[in-house]
């Protein structure tokens, strides 16, 4: 089973490449939101007694004391675990994340609701959804159901993007 949705994920990712969402961070005094590196950063400027703009981050190997006391109030910085898609709360960017399975469970859930044959475009965020749904087939023994309701998935997701692909194929100017 597993080996069916590697292939279908590489026939997929030859149409459109899978994006590389910012890894999510949250400022230490509040976890409550879920932020971007930039913005948590700037989350934070915003909480130190600081006069003016925010600077931009430095390397972690040119930072002063200042701007070390400020990472030092940001968490996160790598996948966590979710029960939904993750996004930035001040920009809105997609952040990486992975699925818990209640998270699993409630996005297949989401697209049997809201099948990808609706979606008018096929995204790199959209494609990466669906490997978070289809990447804990992988880590977790989900049952049987699961599984094939993420193999259906995937394959309708496959099919979406071939179509999309001939729908921009003859659109384009020659």
């Amino acid at each position: 089973m597993l080996n069916e949705l590697f292939k279908i994920e590489q026939e997929i990712l030859k149409q459109v490449p899978l994006i590389e969402p910012p890894t999510c961070c949250w400022l230490m005094t509040d976890s409550t939101f879920s932020y971007c590196p930039d913005c948590a950063w700037k989350a934070r400027w915003n909480e130190m007694p600081t006069v003016g703009p925010c600077p931009d981050q430095s390397a972690w190997y040119l930072r002063s004391e200042f701007e070390e006391l400020l990472e030092e109030g940001i968490c996160g910085g790598r996948d966590t675990h979710s029960d939904t898609v993750e996004y930035c709360e001040t920009c809105g960017c997609m952040l990486s994340y992975l699925l818990t399975d209640y998270g699993q469970l409630v996005e297949l859930q989401n697209f049997e609701e809201f099948p990808i044959s609706g979606y008018e475009k096929i995204s790199g965020e959209l494609i990466y959804e669906v490997t978070r749904v289809c990447m804990n087939l992988d880590w977790h023994g989900a049952d049987q159901i699961q599984a094939k309701s993420a193999i259906k998935l995937a394959k309708d997701l496959l099919v979406a993007v071939k179509n999309n692909a001939q729908t921009s194929s003859k659109t384009e100017p020659t």
